[in-house]
């Protein structure tokens, strides 16, 4: 008796949400909010920096 694979036997695990960017990159959205955390506290200390001097 031959075996034929079905769809239970390729389970994948799910696939989590993604974003596409405009250049084509795509990225996880917990990926994209922690790349945005980082870009905010780039623009806070470089205002910081821009006030002081």
């Amino acid at each position: 008796m031959t075996h034929h694979p079905t769809a239970d036997d390729h389970v994948m695990p799910p696939t989590p949400p993604v974003r596409y960017w405009p250049d084509g990159t795509v990225v996880t959205l917990d990926v994209e909010a922690a790349l945005d955390r980082i870009v905010e506290t780039v623009r806070r200390v470089q205002a910081k920096q821009r006030a002081a001097s």
